[in-house]
């Protein structure tokens, strides 16, 4: 009975979802309700309301491209000497994960190495095979918002972030995760393409704040 009464509920969705999904020829055109500042602190206000995220100035910028980011990590994390912070969206096991294991294993003692790794993207591979190595080298691991039997709620609201932030100092992002796919070049078969950056400077603090905004929803599992 309760999925009879359903049905019609589901036909409504279905068809309100057919009807804006149109042909690109009935489709007006995206329109923004202002122009964009041109630079300058009106382009920076509006920066600012759109993303909560101010910009700042006197950063050092470096590229990495695809699997050089592998290499960029380990030599970072080589030179550690407080404090490693991670959050991903995707660590899955295998050889890339192998060289940032061993290398954080290397400097767990007398470094903080915390890491915070979403469920969907990392798949319980992770969990049952990375996670006790890490924590056996003295990492503190945990789960962005462990999956639940709830379909609805926090449950849905996933962690895309790709963060590594070593000593407060440096900092890491792109489109990276540590997985086989991207250690090639981005050219072969399953050698995924991918643009990444190094960072010194105030923005460095600014994905360290990021870390730190994330961590208290990963702290429930055991």
């Amino acid at each position: 009975p309760t999925s009879m009464r359903a049905r019609p509920v589901f036909a409504v969705l279905l068809l309100c979802l057919l009807g804006a999904c149109r042909g690109d020829a009935d489709r007006s055109p995206l329109k923004l309700a202002g122009d964009i500042p041109p630079p300058g602190p009106g382009y920076r206000n509006a920066f600012y309301q759109l993303l909560g995220t101010p910009f700042v100035e006197g950063n050092a910028v470096r590229w990495v491209w695809n699997g050089e980011i592998f290499d960029a990590l380990v030599e970072e994390i080589g030179r550690a000497r407080t404090s490693v912070d991670v959050v991903l969206y995707i660590w899955r096991p295998g050889k890339a994960s192998d060289r940032l294991v061993e290398a954080l294993a290397g400097r767990a003692t007398g470094v903080a190495c915390r890491i915070v790794v979403d469920p969907v993207g990392s798949t319980p591979a992770f969990q049952r095979e990375v996670m006790p190595r890490l924590r056996q080298a003295r990492c503190d691991v945990h789960v962005f918002r462990p999956l639940g039997d709830d379909a609805v709620g926090p449950s849905l609201a996933r962690n895309h972030r790709k963060i590594f932030v070593v000593d407060g100092r440096v900092a890491f992002t792109g489109g990276f995760g540590i997985s086989d796919e991207w250690l090639g070049d981005g050219v072969h078969e399953r050698s995924w393409r991918d643009t990444s950056i190094r960072v010194e400077g105030p923005g460095t603090r600014q994905l360290q704040l990021s870390f730190d905004a994330d961590r208290p929803a990963a702290l429930e599992i055991v």
